[in-house]
């Protein structure tokens, strides 16, 4: 089973999609430091064939992941926007919920906890 360590499934996507650009990052920056080293080494393990196909290869990977990190962003917006809120029947508008400075609660209600009735 996944560990979960966020409540909202959200957050775990969001960490665990951050998680893993970072890995990309770090192995990247790998491949980049062993392509500068050994270009036989570098043709051999990671399969370019100069440090210039490596870092083009880091740059589309850093692009997309940019890319796909506002995809995630602008969904996540539009799914904000369209969520539905409450709103009053006669002027469509969400209700002003401002406590005034004379009111001292903005509700109460009192019961009884053993039979969970009105008092």
């Amino acid at each position: 089973a996944l560990a979960r360590p966020f409540k909202r499934s959200a957050d775990l996507y969001l960490a665990c999609t951050a998680n893993l650009f970072l890995a990309c990052s770090f192995i990247s920056g790998t491949v980049i430091q062993l392509c500068e080293s050994d270009e036989d080494m570098c043709k051999t393990l990671v399969g370019f064939e100069s440090e210039r196909g490596a870092s083009e290869f880091v740059i589309a990977l850093t692009a997309a992941m940019l890319a796909a990190s506002l995809l995630v962003v602008l969904f996540k917006t539009v799914s904000a926007v369209r969520m539905p809120t409450i709103r009053l029947s006669s002027s469509g508008r969400p209700p002003v919920l401002t406590l005034p400075r004379t009111c001292d609660f903005h509700g109460f209600i009192s019961h009884v906890w053993r039979t969970g009735q009105d008092q």
